[in-house]
């Protein structure tokens, strides 16, 4: 390869980085004409990249999820108002779920508490958790998980208590009880009533999947995890978008999310319909 073909190659290569990791073999393919050595050179340069950045952003997902781990594991035995964290029920990037006991002497109680690490708390991560507070205070179902308190710890991280559900996650409840197509309907019926709830309390869920149904053992699916909610305003009777009523674009669930929801737009309450849909 020449000099001159070398700087053109570090000049395309610049330009496929600048572009979205999907579409920068697609523009190797194009690239430098009718210099087939360059676009091959190109494609090379793009996967050998994508391979090492790879390899780096595993490293350091790995080493942020250990001290993640280690630090939730130091809240174990921490008191949070009147209750006190006995184990670690779930871990996010952002947040941690333990499960708690009333420790007043008011009354014997079990709940589940999130708590945003400090270091999240201090971005957007922090208004999410307040939102999905707001959003868990308008509803009042039995298929829906409730909230119980919300504030701060001593350390200054937001805080969430809601009700404790113990349960299965909806597909694999389906799965180990082999239920039938009756019996699958009856529990995405109860789902249906949960949402329809919500949207009538002016709350988009978001992020309807299975993971976030859980049921009972009783057989009561509980619909979990509003933290990308969006809360919707009242508009001449209707319900219209409020000021984040697209914030769901932002995280969302790829195989679930609505084709509006991962475009960016405006969302309502054909967001969730879609997901029940996929659902």
């Amino acid at each position: 390869m020449t000099p001159e073909s070398w700087r053109r190659l570090e000049g395309l290569f610049q330009q496929a980085m600048a572009l979205p990791g999907r579409e920068r073999l697609r523009f190797a393919s194009s690239a430098g004409g009718s210099d087939e050595e360059v676009r091959a050179a190109l494609r090379r340069l793009i996967l050998s990249h994508e391979a090492d950045s790879g390899r780096l952003e595993e490293a350091i997902a790995g080493g942020a999820a250990a001290l993640c781990r280690a630090a939730a594991v130091s809240r174990i035995g921490v008191r949070v108002g009147p209750y006190r964290i006995t184990d670690i029920l779930g871990q996010g990037g952002t947040s941690t779920v333990y499960l708690a006991r009333r420790d007043d002497d008011v009354y014997e109680a079990r709940v589940a508490i999130k708590i945003l690490e400090p270091e999240s708390a201090r971005h957007e991560t922090a208004s999410r958790l307040r939102q999905e507070g707001r959003a868990l205070a308008r509803l009042d179902h039995p298929n829906v998980a409730r909230i119980h308190d919300a504030g701060t710890t001593d350390d200054g991280a937001p805080f969430v208590v809601m009700e404790l559900v113990e349960g299965l996650p909806l597909l694999e409840h389906c799965e180990r009880r082999r239920l039938g197509l009756d019996e699958r309907l009856r529990l995405f019926t109860a789902i249906c009533s949960a949402v329809e709830h919500a949207h009538r309390s002016l709350v988009i869920h978001c992020d309807l999947k299975p993971g976030n149904v859980l049921v009972t053992p009783p057989g009561a699916p509980k619909l979990l995890d509003f933290g990308i909610a969006t809360l919707l305003r009242p508009q001449g009777g209707r319900a219209a978008g409020g000021p984040d009523a697209s914030q769901g674009s932002l995280m969302l669930t790829p195989g679930y999310a609505s084709p509006e929801q991962s475009r960016g737009e405006p969302l309502t309450t054909a967001t969730d319909i879609y997901s029940l849909g996929v659902l």
